[in-house]
C-alpha cells in the first residue's frame, strides 16, 4: 500500500515537471548589421513584457546570445550596443520548438510602441 501511494505520488510529481518545463523554448539570438556586414560584440540584450523586466544577456564575440526556458508569447528586445547606440525589436516566442534562432538586424530597426498590438 505504501509504495503505490509513493508510485502515485512520484508520477504526480514528475507530471508536474512535464507540464511546467512544457512549452519552455531556448532563444538563441545574433545582433548584427546586414548593411555593413558588423557583428555587435558585448551587446546587452534585454527581454521584456510591457514594462517587465526579463533575462539579460550580452552577446560573445560573435554576436551571438542565448536565454533559456523563454514562456511563448511577445517579448519587446531592448538592445544596447557597445558604443552607445539603442534600439528595441520584438520577436515572438512560439513555443513550437526547444531552440529558436533570431537575428536582430539593427540597419532594419524601427523602435515598437509598446502600446501596439502584436
Amino acid at each position: 500500500m505504501l509504495g503505490s501511494r509513493f508510485a502515485r505520488i512520484l508520477a504526480g510529481v514528475l507530471m508536474v515537471v512535464a507540464v511546467s518545463s512544457a512549452g519552455a523554448t531556448d532563444v538563441v539570438g545574433r545582433v548584427v548589421d546586414v548593411s555593413d556586414t558588423q557583428v555587435f560584440s558585448g551587446a546587452l540584450v534585454n527581454f521584456r513584457v510591457g514594462s517587465v523586466n526579463g533575462p539579460r544577456v550580452a552577446t560573445d564575440s560573435a554576436g551571438f546570445f542565448k536565454v533559456s526556458g523563454l514562456s511563448k508569447g511577445a517579448y519587446v528586445l531592448d538592445i544596447q550596443l557597445p558604443d552607445g547606440r539603442s534600439f528595441a525589436s520584438r520577436v515572438l516566442v512560439s513555443g513550437l520548438s526547444k531552440t529558436q534562432f533570431i537575428e536582430i538586424d539593427y540597419s532594419r530597426s524601427v523602435s515598437p510602441d509598446d502600446e501596439d498590438d502584436y
